[in-house]
């Protein structure tokens, strides 16, 4: 009976965060990216300090305590690189925007990358501007 039970409210959120997603626009996307990354990135470096400091059997709470701390650390990373952050992401963000921004340039024909004309693209002419034989 439990089997046939649905949830429609839930589905429909469902379908409008797709959505949400689907109109960002990929500069959108690649900022998000590089934000989850640096929270990561500033998670992982919690999680090392945390296991830099020495656990006393009189203080530690067991496994509920490191479930919780992790938590903490989780969202303490979220936060920290949603407001500042430590500059990682916006790094990671200009590098590859530049190199997503070159291979676009280079994918158009015609255009001159960073090796100079391309081979199909010289119609004849070679990389000094002479005519090929």
């Amino acid at each position: 009976m439990a089997d046939n039970i649905s949830i429609p409210a839930e589905s429909s959120k469902i379908k409008v965060i797709g959505q949400s997603a689907d109109k960002r626009t990929k500069d959108e996307r690649l900022k998000a990216a590089c934000a989850e990354f640096e929270s990561l990135f500033i998670c992982q470096l919690l999680k090392v300090m945390r296991e830099a400091i020495p656990k006393t059997a009189l203080f530690h709470g067991g496994s509920s305590e490191d479930i919780y701390t992790s938590m903490f650390d989780q969202e303490v990373a979220r936060k920290m690189a949603e407001d500042r952050g430590i500059g990682l992401g916006k790094q990671l963000y200009e590098q590859v925007s530049a190199a997503v921004a070159k291979t676009r340039r280079s994918e158009i024909p015609g255009s001159i990358g960073r090796e100079g004309l391309k081979d199909k693209e010289t119609n004849g002419v070679n990389k000094d501007g002479a005519q090929k034989r």
